[in-house]
């Protein structure tokens, strides 16, 4: 397992003996120097798990649980220690979800749901004969995800099925449950499906597209949902579409929520910010983006854009930009100062910035630091 931890007399050497490939970011950042000679958009340290990281990590008490294409999951300190690593045998593209008493689930491409502790002990497994890329959302005691086979699954945090529904495609979207309980998902039929947490079918609305990213929802109820057309829509409660918005590319990560309104990245490099009635409020080009943004409190997102880290103030200005030496599929999260990705050549990367999460119902992909959905 390589790790570099970056201190201050070291920082010079960790550049100049930076392995080829390896993100580790070189030019010369702005002037928001932190304590013991780190910067705003320094990596503080890296982890290799051996394959792509397509997920968003999770965070539990300070313990960051990351996955990767190569079957490996691991659980890391702050300071990137390896507390425990596992590998489930089977491409993992999904992200890992916690709950509230810190019991860690993922899933499988092969067909597994897992249920480890935060000490990394197996508790349980539930097969299924289909693959999945979902993730596991979570809501008091119902697990939901969906399948290739096009199977809506709930399980209780016992591993048991609770009840099941097929829809008329594979569901490559990771379903979300407001929070009234309401589990919202888009089918590869192109079809909105709304279930309540018993398994009954409340919602099914003709989006006119498939989707592989995760509905979203506000405070009052709207949904949210990001298509492989490229459109975003509005959509009420009882099921009437109340706006779309182009934005021209393929959307494949779910859009993101600060006080204003929602930013969406998409496929042809575009970003955009809209208000809650679906108005342009600014946009940014940059190369291709196979990511959700994170949002700080501080109000700036951050993102990877081909191989480059942007940071992007909230009227769209540019903070930051940054070359990463590495593409990226894995939409990053904020714990304590700090950010928290994967990328495409296997490392996991820590980068100072100097801020938290941000406050809004959905600052992240997954919603929290524990990926509930």
């Amino acid at each position: 397992m390589k790790r570099v931890l970056v201190i201050p007399l070291l920082i010079a050497l960790l550049f100049s003996c930076r392995k080829r490939g390896e993100p580790v970011i070189s030019e010369n950042p702005p002037p928001d120097t932190l304590k013991g000679g780190l910067e705003f958009g320094d990596a503080f340290w890296t982890y290799n798990l051996g394959g792509e990281i397509t997920s968003s990590p999770a965070v539990y008490n300070g313990r960051i649980i990351v996955s990767s294409l190569s079957g490996r999951l691991a659980s890391l300190d702050t300071l990137g220690n390896p507390l425990w690593e596992i590998n489930l045998g089977s491409p993992i593209y999904s992200s890992p979800s916690i709950s509230e008493s810190g019991k860690i689930f993922i899933t499988t491409y092969d067909g597994r749901v897992y249920c480890f502790n935060k000490d990394g002990d197996s508790l349980w497994k539930f097969s299924v004969l289909s693959n999945i890329t979902s993730s596991v959302a979570i809501k008091n005691n119902l697990l939901i995800f969906g399948t290739h086979s096009g199977h809506v699954y709930a399980l209780d945090t016992l591993g048991n099925r609770v009840w099941f529904y097929l829809t008329a495609g594979p569901v490559l979207a990771t379903p979300s449950i407001s929070p009234n309980g309401n589990i919202y998902v888009v089918s590869s039929d192109n079809y909105l499906y709304g279930f309540d947490t018993l398994g009954n079918l409340i919602l099914w609305v003709n989006v006119g597209s498939y989707s592989v990213a995760p509905a979203i929802y506000d405070s009052l109820g709207n949904i949210y949902v990001s298509l492989a057309d490229g459109r975003i829509l509005k959509v009420s409660p009882g099921g009437s579409i109340i706006w779309n918005f182009s934005v021209g590319g393929s959307i494949s990560y779910p859009p993101i929520m600060d006080r204003d309104g929602l930013i969406i990245t998409s496929g042809n490099g575009r970003v955009v910010k809209l208000d809650f009635d679906g108005n342009l409020i600014w946009e940014f080009g940059t190369g291709s983006i196979n990511m959700s943004p994170v949002l700080s409190d501080s109000g700036f997102i951050s993102f990877v854009g081909d191989d480059t880290l942007y940071v992007i103030n909230s009227d769209g200005s540019v903070r930051l930009k940054r070359k990463t030496y590495s593409t990226s599929k894995s939409p990053p999260t904020i714990y304590k100062g700090y950010m928290y990705m994967g990328f495409d050549n296997g490392y996991f990367v820590s980068f100072v910035i100097n801020s938290d999460l941000g406050r809004s119902p959905w600052p992240k992909f997954g919603k929290n630091l524990r990926n509930t959905f």
